[in-house]
């Protein structure tokens, strides 16, 4: 994705739509107050605003209605009880330990209700300090009450305005970063590759895609509008977000030995044609997201049927001078790529075809066998099993009150950095603002290490810039209404970037404090500034040594947990597709509902990885054979995928008693290696067998088409036998890949479950 591609995914994303709705909510009020001399007493009803439209995040419209009414009544019962017990040193601790450890164990209840539990805590130390809140405390509470229901009501009113405007840009985005993926796997097929890197990056966006497709689902799957509205509107952003899960899984299922590939091909041009039509292709999927995010029509430039000939024609030529008995497989494996080109085509011809005119897109629900499923009227439970499942029950509260959760280990660190924060920012002069240490602690303490070091660092950094460039401002600035503008410009970086960048975030939110200050006060800028830089470096001091020393997650603590869960997965996706081949019935939904736990496990699985190398170098325990094992689970994973595109064709042809045995031997591996992974010590683990079957029918086949080639004289492509010979002879590899993978994750399990 390049700059000006990424520029416009932003400009017309929901990250800058957020943004507008709670930079209005602020901009409105503070200019209406300004205008009356009222800002000052007012300024907690913006702070309001920014406390409840930063805790709102995207889901179903009933989930945000009920976070935002919880939040905003939270936010006010904290703030009294922090107001009224501030003048008492020894209550105001002992609250602050309990809502510390309450309100952080709040993130077992999933992301919303974190941000809910953070914000909630600011709000304890903004009342507690008597320089920041001063005054009664009921009225000053419900200023910032006031505040958090105006965003709620603007929330209400944008909604109602245009219900499908954050589907449309959470399905654009989801869109472009498939286009992404698209662009990493034609690297493949460049004359130079470096596998390592292309993996590494295909992981990485394939943890960015599991929690986007997450974060629709609830949007889609828990929206009554969506699900039981009969309008072409609402059935295209079903079908859309269906289709591309699908076509997320056929870009997964291109893998391929490309090694084989690039040792009989290089120097003949036809991975040079595949890769080109893979970027043409990628960019498409890219043009159609945006369009969809920006709610008009692609019509596209290019030909895509005229592009894939050109594919073909390459292929076709490339066959005709080079093919015989002895690379005959080769030449199976090319035209298989050319059939997943084909399908990535129509796929996206047709996801593009979803976001034209309404005639269209009826012609489309029409005639595509594919929508049936949203044809009849649904009810949001049939979506249930494939919804993000969230418990808010008072027994998981309790169950986490154990060393053995990280969340609650969390708990305890920020209660700690918290306390000792509060000492320090009382025991010596920090100034009017000595609440910005304690805030910098509650921002930058994450439940692991490795996400609180990015954000310390990130907050050092955006802080530094943010006022440097705030006091170049002042000083080259001396205009009211040109400061102010600028302050409007820092407010929307700040609210927009916050889940994007939380370096440019810290910039922005640096630069609107800083300059509001000189904007309606009195006081001299550069004591502000200096106390913003100190007490946000004390801060993030205090939250690393916490991090670091006070009951610390490691991510290697947690990768046994993640491996087993990616076997059981794969597992499970493996028998619910290889099932088909031995004659057992595809169960459609059962096998949709596998797919996606094996997809949500190994990103999961690549999300622990990542995070990993940011920890300390001593604690990066089997990180060489923890990578061995995420690099095969999704090897593993993509070829259950392919195995997979074939089980859904339902040809009764594939199905074979060869199988059978084969079945039965990968499965028993799998357990094997399950075995293996929960006891490392047990000798009952037993050993995998590598070597499947020799598969009779494929011999017999496969001789069937040398003689073919040998005695065809209208060339080798007219054949009976050529469309299922390459189809069989796939399957019975992929099963092969499958076994062998499987084999290969034994050993690199043996070692990594040791201690």
């Amino acid at each position: 994705m390049n700059n000006i591609t990424a520029f416009r995914k932003f400009v017309s994303g929901h990250h800058l739509y957020a943004g507008l709705l709670i930079t209005l909510a602020v901009l409105v009020p503070s200019i209406v107050f300004f205008q009356q001399g009222l800002l000052v007493k007012y300024i907690l009803v913006p702070l309001g605003v920014i406390n409840v439209g930063f805790a709102d995040s995207p889901g179903s419209f009933k989930h945000r209605v009920n976070a935002n009414i919880i939040a905003i009544v939270a936010y006010f019962v904290v703030s009294v009880i922090a107001g009224w017990s501030r003048d008492y040193m020894w209550l105001s601790i002992a609250e602050l330990l309990i809502f510390a450890i309450v309100l952080s164990l709040a993130g077992i209840y999933g992301t919303r209700m974190s941000s809910i539990g953070t914000s909630a805590l600011m709000c304890f130390i903004f009342f507690s300090d008597r320089n920041f809140v001063a005054g009664d405390i009921l009225i000053n509470a419900w200023y910032m009450t006031v505040g958090g229901i105006l965003y709620f009501v603007l929330f209400i009113l944008f909604y109602r305005l245009r219900p499908y405007k954050l589907i449309q840009q959470m399905l654009g985005e989801h869109l472009i970063e498939l286009a992404s993926l698209l662009n990493l796997r034609s690297s493949y097929y460049a004359p130079k590759v470096d596998y390592d890197h292309i993996m590494d990056q295909m992981l990485k966006k394939q943890v960015i895609l599991k929690e986007q497709q997450e974060n629709l689902r609830e949007v889609l799957f828990k929206t009554r509008q969506i699900v039981q509205e009969s309008t072409v509107k609402s059935r295209s952003l079903l079908v859309i977000f269906m289709d591309s899960v699908d076509l997320y899984e056929r870009i997964l299922l291109s893998q391929q030995d490309y090694v084989q590939l690039h040792k009989a091909f290089d120097g003949k041009h036809i991975l040079q044609v595949y890769g080109r039509y893979l970027n043409i292709l990628a960019f498409e999927l890219e043009q159609v997201g945006l369009a969809l995010q920006q709610g008009r029509q692609y019509h596209s430039k290019r030909e895509l049927n005229k592009a894939f000939e050109k594919c073909r024609g390459a292929f076709y030529q490339l066959r005709e001078r080079a093919m015989d008995s002895s690379n005959m497989e080769d030449f199976i494996m090319l035209r298989q790529i050319l059939y997943s080109l084909q399908d990535l085509t129509d796929r996206i011809k047709k996801i593009n075809l979803l976001t034209k005119s309404k005639k269209d897109i009826s012609a489309e629900i029409t005639i595509g066998a594919s929508l049936e499923p949203v044809k009849e009227k649904r009810s949001i439970r049939d979506f249930d099993p494939f919804t993000p499942k969230q418990q808010y029950d008072f027994r998981l509260f309790v169950e986490n009150i154990s060393f053995k959760s990280g969340q609650f280990r969390h708990a305890i660190r920020v209660t700690v950095a918290l306390v000792l924060g509060l000492v320090v920012s009382r025991m010596f002069n920090l100034g009017h603002h000595s609440y910005w240490v304690l805030m910098t602690i509650i921002i930058i303490l994450k439940p692991s290490y490795s996400l609180g070091r990015q954000k310390n660092i990130d907050r050092i950094g955006g802080t530094i810039v943010g006022g440097i460039i705030s006091f170049l401002t002042i000083y080259f600035i001396s205009d009211v209404d040109a400061i102010f503008v600028v302050i409007c410009f820092a407010t929307l970086l700040s609210c927009s970037m916050l889940r994007i960048n939380y370096f440019i975030y810290a910039i922005g939110m640096t630069m609107m404090v800083i300059l509001s200050y000189d904007f309606i006060s009195a006081k001299i800028m550069s004591d502000v500034l200096m106390q913003r830089i100190l007490n946000s470096g004390i801060g993030c001091a205090i939250g690393y040594v916490a991090s670091l020393f006070v009951l610390p997650t490691w991510e290697h603590e947690q990768k046994n947990q993640y491996a087993s869960e990616m076997m059981d997965a794969n597992k499970a996706y493996f028998i619910a597709v290889a099932g088909y081949f031995i004659g057992k019935p595809l169960d459609v939904e059962y096998f949709k509902l596998c797919r996606k736990n094996a997809f949500i496990a190994l990103a999961n699985l690549s999300d622990n990885f990542q995070r990993m190398l940011s920890d300390p170098k001593r604690q990066q325990v089997k990180l060489q054979e923890y990578h061995h094992f995420v690099v095969t689970s999704n090897m593993l994973c993509s070829y259950i995928a392919s195995l997979s595109y074939y089980a859904q064709q339902e040809d009764k042809r594939f199905v074979s008693e060869e199988f059978t045995l084969v079945f039965s031997q990968i499965k028993q591996n799998f357990e094997t290696v399950q075995q293996a992974l929960t006891w490392p010590a047990s000798e009952d683990a037993g050993s995998v067998l590598r070597q499947l079957p020799v598969n009779q029918k494929l011999l017999e086949l496969l001789e069937q088409r040398k003689k073919e080639l040998q005695v065809s004289q209208d060339g080798p492509h007219n054949t009976s036998i050529r469309k299922f010979l390459t189809d069989y002879k796939t399957i019975n590899s992929l099963f092969n890949l499958i076994n062998g993978v499987v084999a290969d994750q034994k050993k690199i399990v043996l070692e990594l479950a040791k201690s």
